[in-house]
């Protein structure tokens, strides 16, 4: 959508996450940068101490985005139950995907 509405939309029903006893800003682990592709989940793994992300494309072409973490580590492609595990990327602190149209990929970060 041109105007951004599905955006807006996603950004009103989604508050904030706050912390009791926390104060200032908090360091996100990763961030998506990237026209077209949101970070829609980040969040401890089901079976290990592993933080999962699953990025979405959501303007329905190919896009393209950069996956930025606080510290250098590796993209592990996972499917969506975090059942199997695919081969570990690179590790670095900026990793490039691509993304065909609507696709939603899951990593694990290593």
């Amino acid at each position: 959508i041109a105007g951004g509405v599905r955006r807006e939309a996603y950004r009103l029903n989604q508050p904030p996450v706050l912390f009791a006893g926390r104060r200032g800003a908090v360091a996100m682990p990763v961030t998506v940068v990237g026209e077209g592709v949101d970070l829609s989940v980040l969040k401890r793994a089901e079976r290990s101490q592993a933080l999962v992300m699953r990025v979405v494309e959501t303007r329905g072409q190919r896009s393209a985005a950069v996956i930025r973490l606080a510290k250098p580590g590796c993209l592990v492609p996972c499917d969506l139950l975090e059942w199997h595990d695919g081969q570990p990327g690179e590790t670095a602190a900026e990793h490039r995907i691509e993304l065909a149209p609507f696709e939603i990929r899951t990593y694990k970060l290593g």
